[in-house]
């Protein structure tokens, strides 16, 4: 970890980085912000790269099916946005009063 090796080389240097977009893509994903998904996306990029650079392959497979999970979590949100947009411009479309008139 970057701890251990105490910043001797760029690797430490990246790790430190992805962990603290980490946790700001956390932190935005805990306030429903749709841009943490794109931030979890470049999180998973980074330690694809990281892993591959130590040759830990089987963290190396997981960042591209989170990274995928990421790709799909980020479309779902804007779909789920785009329903919920849509459901309130319904319900606060302004209704003639013919159609109201008992």
């Amino acid at each position: 970890t970057a701890s251990s090796n105490g910043f001797a080389d760029v690797w430490g240097y990246l790790q430190f980085t992805i962990t603290a977009l980490a946790l700001i893509a956390n932190w935005g994903t805990t306030r429903k912000w749709a841009w943490s998904w794109g931030l979890w996306i470049l999180v998973n990029a980074l330690y694809a790269v990281y892993f591959a650079h130590y040759a830990y392959w089987g963290q190396f497979v997981l960042q591209f099916i989170l990274g995928g999970m990421s790709v799909w979590g980020w479309i779902e949100w804007i779909r789920q946005d785009r329903i919920t947009r849509a459901g309130k411009n319904i319900a606060e479309a302004p209704t003639s009063g013919a159609i109201n008139a008992p």
